[in-house]
Parts: structure tokens; sequence; C-alpha cells
């Protein structure tokens, strides 16, 4: 690239207003034929920060002779012969524009090198979220009118910009014969009654690994037990889980929450944890609740979703493999704040954009390796502006990594010794998602009402004499 790399002003045929850039999208040059410029935006976002008025199209140039229009350009030849880079036109008399112009194409052209990109192979969006998108899609195809939803978390109101669907707060003003549905983080459970009494259509699209949860605290706290919640705040499946309860359960953080909960000798206590939550948070969450309370009750492991774990760890992975981790989606919302804490936490660099103009040089100036994670809160087509937008700043390899991990409630063979159990039943979900899983934990149809006995672990989640136990899991882990 650097051999064909090759800085030059041109003419242009396109007339350009008096103090007004053309940031080409596209270049017909005279000896290099098409040049693609898909890091248009870039240069555009670095013009428009310093106050500059920006249009962009496409640029047919001629041999440097004195012209109306002056091209600043850098092109480069890839292995195959096409030509890609940046150019930008101004009037000639515009001798302060010019040198604008020509300084902001110096700092880009200084990052151009070939790169790698690393990012994930699966969504922002976790399989139940998926799975509610693809009910509401359903009920789109049946509905005469709207669908609505009942207080959707703010990260996935991307999602449904493109669908006719209305966030409502309640059920009031809904009109009688619509459909609601409920979003994957769940509501209240008396909402069923009260749309039955409205008349309204109800779509139960709460994540399984949620209404398991709920199921739990409810039945924990029927029992007589004091309820915590191991999780984070801001999530939206804590509202899920705890709406309607008598005595709303306590959430824990950390272990200094832990510390901090005020609870008598013989209080039983009962733990929860929030789907949605990675596991290194959670981990050390529980393990400092089990210190405290020997005979605590804990979730099953086969009720936990692994979805928050899988992206901690593509977070992980990218923080240690690379220069800058770029984070798709809006620097106030509450999945860009953790992915955030994630990166820095393993020691990256993550810097957050929420449009791809807003990308500055050198922020790639040591980046041969570049991370990129969407955010929940990121347009759906952000991460691949972006991709797009750096392939004009050199050869670009994009490097996608799955880390897919899921509970085996039912595993088929023998965990210790791999012999095959013939009683087992295969392990599969119910239909969710077309074309996919439904994310659903395996939970026996006599767990209530058939308490089993157990042996108490050391630490982590351990069963304790008084929780119940179940046939043998473990959890696989996927990677390419």
């Amino acid at each position: 690239m650097k051999r064909t790399r090759l800085t030059e002003r041109l003419g242009a045929r396109e007339q350009v207003a008096a103090g007004e850039v053309l940031v080409a999208t596209a270049v017909d040059h005279p000896e290099r034929g098409t040049v693609r410029c898909p890091a248009a935006p870039l240069i555009g976002g670095s013009l428009t920060r310093l106050g500059r008025t920006v249009r962009y199209g496409t640029l047919t140039t001629t041999s440097p002779e004195p012209s109306a229009t002056t091209v600043l350009a850098t092109t480069y030849l890839d292995r195959h012969g096409a030509a890609w880079g940046i150019a930008a036109a101004v009037r000639p008399s515009d001798d302060e524009l010019r040198r604008v112009v020509e300084e902001v194409l110096g700092r880009w052209s200084a990052v151009f090198r070939t790169r790698r990109l690393l990012t994930g192979a699966t969504p922002p969006a976790c399989a139940g979220v998926r799975r509610t998108l693809a009910l509401v899609d359903r009920a789109l195809t049946t509905s005469a009118g709207p669908v609505f939803m009942l207080n959707p978390p703010p990260e996935i109101e991307p999602l449904l910009d493109a669908r006719d669907v209305r966030a409502v707060g309640d059920l009031t003003g809904v009109p009688t014969g619509s459909v609601v549905v409920v979003p994957a983080a769940g509501a209240h459970p008396d909402l069923p009654r009260s749309a039955s009494a409205r008349g309204l259509t109800l779509v139960e699209a709460t994540c399984p690994f949620v209404a398991a949860a709920r199921a739990e605290a409810d039945r924990r706290v029927a029992e007589g037990d004091h309820v915590v919640v191991a999780g984070r705040a801001g999530y939206a499946a804590y509202p899920g889980i705890t709406a309607g309860l008598p005595v709303p359960p306590r959430l824990v953080e950390s272990e200094a929450d832990v510390a901090a909960l005020v609870l008598a000798e013989s209080d039983p206590v009962s733990c929860v944890v929030q789907p949605g939550t990675a596991m290194s948070e959670v981990l050390p969450v529980v393990a400092a609740l089990r210190g405290r309370v020997p005979t605590l009750r804990g979730s099953h492991p086969d009720d936990f979703c692994y979805e928050a774990t899988d992206r901690s760890d593509l977070a992980h992975h990218l923080a240690r493999h690379c220069d800058v981790v770029l984070i798709c989606g809006a620097p106030d919302a509450e999945d860009t704040t953790v992915l955030h804490r994630w990166v820095a936490g393993a020691g990256g660099e993550p810097l957050v954009l929420d449009a791809v103009e807003a990308i500055r040089p050198q922020w790639l100036v040591p980046g041969a390796v570049i991370g990129l994670l969407p955010s929940t809160s990121a347009r759906p087509s952000l991460a691949r502006d972006v991709i797009s937008a750096l392939s004009g700043l050199g050869p670009l390899s994009v490097v996608r990594r799955l880390a897919h991990s899921q509970a085996d409630g039912d595993p088929s063979a023998d965990p210790l010794t791999g012999d095959p159990r013939p009683s087992a039943a295969p392990a599969r979900n119910p239909p969710g998602v077309p074309g996919e899983e439904a994310p659903r934990p395996r939970v026996p149809a006599d767990r209530a009402v058939a308490p089993r006995q157990g042996r108490p672990a050391p630490g982590g989640f351990g069963r304790n004499p008084d929780a119940e136990s179940r046939p043998g899991t473990g959890a696989t882990h996927e990677r390419p």
C-alpha cells in the first residue's frame, strides 16, 4: 500500500460554492480510474468539528491544470489493483479553507496502514431481546393497527425505530383490541388480568431466564426467606424480578454491599441471580453472601443466563489483543457504560462513539489492531458504518470472534465418565426466534413441589443441605 500511495492536487469538473468543502464519496481519477472513498464520513466529521460547511458527493478529476475547483487527494492501490483513498474539493480562491483541508487530509493520510479489526460474531442484543423482537414482528403481521410495547428498555429503542411499535408506560390510553407486548425484562404479575379487563391482547415475551428468576423470588418469599438479588443497578431485569413482591428484595452489587446487609442470625436467606449480569461480576458477590450466610439458598446454575458472560469475555479478549477498542453507542447508556468498564478493567483503551463521524485520527495512530464493540444503544447500522469507514484507511481484515456458553440442564452422558444415559431425554429448547432456539432454563416440572437433597460445596454457587439438587450439569464453551 505504501509504495502505491500518492498525494496530489488535481482539478475537478464539479462546482464548489465559496466557503464549502465537497468531500468525495468516490473519485473518477484520470489514471487510477474509480477511487473508492468509504472514509469520507471521517473527513467530513473532522471538518464539521472545525466549523466548516461540508457536502458529500462524487468528483470527476482532471489533470493539474487550472480549474474552477481544486481537489486534494491521497490514494493507494490494494493488492488486487483497486484504488482507494480520501479527497476533498474547494474553490481555488479559498486559500484559508484550502489550508484547513490540507491539514485535515494530512492527519488522516498519516494513519493509513494495513489493519485488523476484531469484533463479535453475535449481535449485541441478547437472545431474549431477539426473541421479543421476533414476537413483535409476528404480532405486526396479524395486527390491524400498531403494536404497543410496555416500558421497553432504552437500549432496544433503536431496534424498534423501523417497526410500527409504540412505547407506553402503562395500559392507560391503549385502545381496546390492541396488541400489547411484554418486553424481555418482564412486567408486573397483575398485567395479564389488567390487560384482559381492558380487552387487550397480551403477547408474553418475557425472557425465560427473567421468568425463572421471578419464579424463584416468588417461591422463596412465600417460604419466608429474606431474598437478595445479586446483580447490577440499572439493568432492565431487576424490576421484572421484583415487581409485586410484598417485600422488595435488596440488590447487592459488591462484596461491600454484602457486608452492609442487616441480617439477623436466624434469618433464612435466599439469593437470586439477576439475568444479564456477567458471572465474573456476580460470583464474588454470591461467594461473599455464602461466607456470611452458610445456609444460603441460591438459584440453580441451570437458570443462569450466560450471554452477558460471553460479552464480558469478548470485551476482555479485545482489551488484551487490540491497541484501541471502539465502543459504538450512546455515551450515557447503561450498556455502553458496562462495556467501557469491562474493557478498561481488563487494561484496554475504550473509546465511545455514537456516530462514525466522531472518530478522530489520533485514536488510530497506534492502531494495527482495532477492537469494535457495539452497544445495544447503538443504531443497528453503526458498526457496519465504522467498518466501512476504516476500510478506506488502508487494507482491513475483519475477524469475528464467537463466544457462546449455555447450561446443559439435561446432559445425555455422565459428566464424569462420558457414559451415555439411556434414560436421559435429548436437551432441546422450544422454538422462539425463528431459526434459533429460544433461551430457556432447564426446569423440571416437579421442581417447585419436590425438594431434593444435596450437599454443600465450598464457596460460589455450591448447594447446601436445604437447597435443591438436580442431576449433574455442565457448561459448554464453544469457540472457533
